[in-house]
């Protein structure tokens, strides 16, 4: 979650698959920001928060993300890599 002081401005959530043949990676899901809160950094740090604790806290080598084309989130997450 991505909190200014006691409100939630982001969030996304990193869903955990049970099965063995893929247990080195994960999914990203929900990546979603305030949309008043757009273009101040919010969904970079929480990306960047996400694949530090999948490296640091889980041990996972690779995140897959998916995302509807067309809105313009692919030069967003190409930035990000």
């Amino acid at each position: 979650m991505a909190l200014d002081g006691d409100e939630l401005v982001g969030w996304l959530t990193i869903r955990h698959s049970t099965v063995p043949l893929v247990a080195h990676w994960e999914t990203l899901h929900h990546v979603q920001t305030r949309t008043s809160r757009r273009g101040q950094g919010i969904g970079s740090a929480l990306l960047s928060g996400a694949r530090a604790i999948a490296r640091d806290d889980m041990g996972l080598e690779q995140l897959h993300l998916a995302l509807r084309a067309g809105e313009g989130l692919e030069t967003f997450y190409g930035r990000l890599g």
